[in-house]
């Protein structure tokens, strides 16, 4: 009987002392906008099935030009930049204060302030693009 009484114990310790996580309900609410400052015309949607998965992200037309300038949808923090010669090549993550993350894959290049970071490190001078 103690044996049981103990994994009560515990079993209730952990319900009250964890606490309920903060959800996106508790917190102020995100004024989300375009990464873009163009009409938006997709190339690829969300869910859309692809040979050996399914598309994970929205892809936007830029008319075939390149260099247009992608804007964060909401304030938050660059968490991690990705070079790569394959999937989604350039790409910044950033996250956002409710916990959500957002990419924005297949850039042709960084803003100056990152690309000075590339070419501080010598990363750059190694990749063969």
């Amino acid at each position: 009987m103690l044996k049981h009484s103990f994994w009560l114990f515990i079993g209730f310790w952990l319900l009250v002392s964890c606490g309920e996580e903060p959800t996106a309900e508790s917190q102020e609410p995100i004024d989300y906008s375009s990464p873009v400052d163009f009409d938006i015309v997709l190339a690829g949607n969300f869910g859309e099935p692809r040979p050996w998965h399914f598309h994970a992200g929205l892809d936007i037309k830029t008319n075939n030009q390149e260099g247009k300038q992608i804007f964060s949808i909401a304030k938050g923090y660059v968490s991690r930049l990705t070079v790569n010669k394959y999937g989604f090549g350039n790409a910044i993550y950033v996250t956002h204060p409710d916990g959500l993350t957002s990419v924005y894959c297949h850039l042709k290049r960084f803003a100056d302030k990152y690309e000075q970071l590339f070419e501080r490190t010598g990363w750059r001078d190694t990749l063969d693009f």
